[in-house]
């Protein structure tokens, strides 16, 4: 298990120092993860939500309208719009409506933080790692109060920056054969999101 971390300086008076950076580029010159530097906020500005990750993502629809974002190193996938009823198979969890399917594998999905920072009120999802895997912010057509009966309902307990985080597993080396032109050109035929798999293998 990785070590308890705390990093020079709580996230809010880090940013007070630093007002232009953002938390993601923050937590990689600190050297440590989102997660970990949101944590040191925890009684100010952050609040622990419990596991029930399921329960929380059937409570979204509650909230109207929001952005939903999700990024990583290579894209961000960001939408503005309500959460439609939640179907779950198994550990993923569906949300279909027009224009828009979501499709989340909740498997790794293992710690929540509401956040108001600067009086932006978002709901953060983070791995096992500390990595942030989903933030969901309100909007000004968002309901506040659905929203706080929701920080209510999954509070946790337990208010404290204290963390336990898995180590991250060594990064695989990309096959040098890839072709990717190729790669790139089978892609943009997709027609179905189902297809992704078979375009990668």
């Amino acid at each position: 298990m990785k070590p308890e971390n705390t990093p020079p300086l709580p996230w809010s008076a880090y940013k007070a120092e630093n007002p232009k950076t953002r938390i993601r580029n923050a937590a990689a010159e600190l050297r440590i993860s989102e997660l970990e530097l949101l944590s040191t906020d925890i009684g100010q500005g952050c609040i622990r939500l419990n596991t029930d990750i399921l329960g929380l993502l059937q409570a979204l629809p509650t909230l109207g309208p929001v952005i939903a974002l999700t990024r990583n190193d290579a894209a961000v996938h960001e939408v503005t719009r309500p959460f439609s009823e939640l179907h779950l198979r198994k550990q993923t969890a569906l949300f279909l409506r027009p224009g828009q399917d979501t499709r989340f594998f909740t498997q790794q999905w293992k710690h929540v933080i509401a956040v108001n920072e600067d009086d932006r009120q978002s709901i953060q999802f983070f791995d096992a790692h500390g990595d942030a895997v989903h933030k969901i912010f309100l909007v000004d057509e968002s309901h506040t109060e659905a929203y706080q009966t929701l920080i209510t309902q999954f509070r946790d307990p337990i208010q404290t920056s204290s963390l336990s985080l898995e180590n991250k597993p060594t990064k695989i080396a990309l096959n040098d054969e890839i072709d990717a032109g190729s790669l790139r050109q089978r892609w943009s035929q997709i027609k179905d999101v189902h297809e992704g798999g078979q375009i990668i293998n």
